[in-house]
Protein backbone atom coordinates (compact mmCIF):
# COMPACT_ATOMS: atom_id res chain seq x y z
CA UNK A 1 0.00 0.00 0.00
CA UNK A 2 2.17 2.84 -1.28
CA UNK A 3 -0.64 5.31 -0.57
CA UNK A 4 0.37 5.29 3.11
CA UNK A 5 3.99 6.22 2.35
CA UNK A 6 2.77 8.94 -0.04
CA UNK A 7 0.55 10.29 2.73
CA UNK A 8 3.47 10.25 5.18
CA UNK A 9 5.30 12.57 2.79
CA UNK A 10 2.22 14.78 2.41
CA UNK A 11 1.77 15.16 6.17
CA UNK A 12 5.49 15.91 6.58
CA UNK A 13 5.23 18.54 3.82
CA UNK A 14 2.21 20.18 5.44
CA UNK A 15 3.96 20.36 8.81
CA UNK A 16 7.12 21.74 7.21
CA UNK A 17 5.16 24.39 5.29
CA UNK A 18 3.37 25.58 8.44
CA UNK A 19 6.18 25.10 10.99
CA UNK A 20 7.29 28.74 11.06
CA UNK A 21 3.82 30.05 11.96
CA UNK A 22 3.88 31.14 15.60
CA UNK A 23 0.19 32.09 15.52
CA UNK A 24 -1.04 28.76 14.14
CA UNK A 25 -3.82 27.16 16.18
CA UNK A 26 -4.78 24.29 13.89
CA UNK A 27 -4.84 23.01 10.34
CA UNK A 28 -8.40 22.57 9.10
CA UNK A 29 -7.96 21.17 5.61
CA UNK A 30 -5.35 20.03 3.13
CA UNK A 31 -6.04 19.96 -0.60
CA UNK A 32 -4.14 17.53 -2.79
CA UNK A 33 -4.11 17.51 -6.55
CA UNK A 34 -3.71 13.91 -7.69
CA UNK A 35 -3.06 13.04 -11.32
CA UNK A 36 -5.17 10.15 -12.57
CA UNK A 37 -2.04 8.37 -13.82
CA UNK A 38 -0.64 8.07 -10.30
CA UNK A 39 -3.25 5.34 -9.81
CA UNK A 40 -3.37 6.27 -6.12
CA UNK A 41 -6.50 5.06 -4.36
CA UNK A 42 -8.38 8.01 -2.89
CA UNK A 43 -9.92 5.97 -0.07
CA UNK A 44 -6.51 4.57 0.88
CA UNK A 45 -5.09 8.11 0.88
CA UNK A 46 -7.94 9.29 3.13
CA UNK A 47 -7.37 6.39 5.51
CA UNK A 48 -3.63 7.10 5.69
CA UNK A 49 -4.32 10.79 6.29
CA UNK A 50 -6.74 9.98 9.12
CA UNK A 51 -4.28 7.62 10.81
CA UNK A 52 -1.31 9.98 10.48
CA UNK A 53 -3.12 13.15 11.53
CA UNK A 54 -4.42 11.61 14.75
CA UNK A 55 -0.81 11.72 16.02
CA UNK A 56 -0.29 15.39 15.15
CA UNK A 57 -2.03 17.95 17.41
CA UNK A 58 -2.11 20.64 14.68
CA UNK A 59 -3.65 18.24 12.14
CA UNK A 60 -6.04 16.33 14.38
CA UNK A 61 -9.50 16.51 12.83
CA UNK A 62 -8.23 18.08 9.59
CA UNK A 63 -10.07 17.36 6.34
CA UNK A 64 -8.37 15.98 3.23
CA UNK A 65 -9.74 17.32 -0.06
CA UNK A 66 -8.62 15.49 -3.19
CA UNK A 67 -8.82 17.08 -6.62
CA UNK A 68 -8.35 14.61 -9.47
CA UNK A 69 -6.31 15.92 -12.39
CA UNK A 70 -7.06 14.42 -15.80
CA UNK A 71 -4.29 12.98 -17.92
CA UNK A 72 -3.08 14.91 -20.94
CA UNK A 73 -0.71 13.56 -23.55
CA UNK A 74 1.21 14.86 -26.53
CA UNK A 75 2.15 12.88 -29.62
CA UNK A 76 5.52 13.72 -31.16
CA UNK A 77 4.52 11.98 -34.41
CA UNK A 78 1.24 13.72 -35.32
CA UNK A 79 1.14 16.63 -32.84
CA UNK A 80 -2.00 15.51 -30.99
CA UNK A 81 -2.42 17.19 -27.60
CA UNK A 82 -5.22 16.28 -25.23
CA UNK A 83 -6.79 13.58 -23.15
CA UNK A 84 -6.82 9.86 -23.72
CA UNK A 85 -8.86 6.83 -22.88
CA UNK A 86 -7.44 3.83 -21.07
CA UNK A 87 -8.62 0.91 -19.00
CA UNK A 88 -7.20 0.95 -15.48
CA UNK A 89 -5.55 -2.30 -14.54
CA UNK A 90 -4.09 -3.49 -11.23
CA UNK A 91 -0.66 -3.84 -12.88
CA UNK A 92 -0.52 -0.05 -13.39
CA UNK A 93 0.11 0.30 -9.66
CA UNK A 94 3.47 -1.38 -10.21
CA UNK A 95 4.56 0.03 -13.57
CA UNK A 96 3.12 2.79 -15.74
CA UNK A 97 2.08 1.43 -19.12
CA UNK A 98 3.09 2.86 -22.47
CA UNK A 99 0.18 4.84 -23.89
CA UNK A 100 -0.67 5.23 -27.56
CA UNK A 101 -1.91 8.28 -29.41
CA UNK A 102 -5.68 8.17 -29.96
CA UNK A 103 -5.15 9.71 -33.41
CA UNK A 104 -2.21 7.86 -35.00
CA UNK A 105 -1.37 5.06 -32.54
CA UNK A 106 2.23 6.17 -31.95
CA UNK A 107 3.71 6.32 -28.43
CA UNK A 108 2.78 9.55 -26.60
CA UNK A 109 4.49 11.67 -23.97
CA UNK A 110 2.56 12.26 -20.75
CA UNK A 111 2.17 16.01 -20.22
CA UNK A 112 -0.12 15.97 -17.16
CA UNK A 113 -1.63 13.37 -14.90
CA UNK A 114 1.29 12.06 -12.83
CA UNK A 115 1.16 14.86 -10.22
CA UNK A 116 0.66 14.45 -6.51
CA UNK A 117 1.00 17.82 -4.83
CA UNK A 118 -0.32 19.89 -1.99
CA UNK A 119 -2.16 22.82 -3.53
CA UNK A 120 -3.72 24.38 -0.44
CA UNK A 121 -3.52 24.26 3.35
CA UNK A 122 -6.37 25.85 5.32
CA UNK A 123 -5.26 26.92 8.80
CA UNK A 124 -6.72 28.72 11.80
CA UNK A 125 -4.51 31.35 13.40
CA UNK A 126 -4.83 33.61 16.40
CA UNK A 127 -4.81 37.10 14.94
CA UNK A 128 -4.78 38.85 18.30
CA UNK A 129 -7.63 41.13 17.24
CA UNK A 130 -11.17 41.20 18.55
CA UNK A 131 -12.99 42.23 15.37
CA UNK A 132 -12.52 42.75 11.68
CA UNK A 133 -10.73 40.88 8.93
CA UNK A 134 -7.17 41.09 7.76
CA UNK A 135 -6.11 41.19 4.12
CA UNK A 136 -3.48 39.27 2.19
CA UNK A 137 0.04 38.80 3.42
CA UNK A 138 3.16 37.17 2.06
CA UNK A 139 3.66 33.69 3.48
CA UNK A 140 7.11 32.98 2.13
CA UNK A 141 6.68 30.30 -0.50
CA UNK A 142 2.93 30.76 -0.72
CA UNK A 143 0.23 33.30 -0.13
CA UNK A 144 -1.93 33.53 2.95
CA UNK A 145 -5.56 34.52 2.50
CA UNK A 146 -7.38 35.74 5.55
CA UNK A 147 -11.02 34.73 5.59
CA UNK A 148 -13.99 35.05 7.87
CA UNK A 149 -14.16 34.28 11.56
CA UNK A 150 -14.98 30.94 13.11
CA UNK A 151 -17.58 31.15 15.82
CA UNK A 152 -18.72 34.28 17.57
CA UNK A 153 -16.41 36.58 19.49
CA UNK A 154 -13.25 34.54 19.03
CA UNK A 155 -10.04 35.99 17.68
CA UNK A 156 -9.30 33.34 15.06
CA UNK A 157 -8.82 33.80 11.37
CA UNK A 158 -9.08 31.17 8.68
CA UNK A 159 -6.20 31.35 6.22
CA UNK A 160 -5.36 29.62 2.99
CA UNK A 161 -1.69 28.70 2.55
CA UNK A 162 -1.20 27.99 -1.14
Amino acid sequence: MHEFSVMESVVAGVLEQTRERGDLLSIEAVTLEIGELTFLGHEQLRFGFQVLTEKEPLLKGARLDIVKKKARVQCPACGYKGGMDYVEEEAYHLALPIFSCPTCGDVVEIVEGKECMITNIRVVVDDGEEQGERGREDAGEGTVEHGGRRGRGDAHVHEEVT
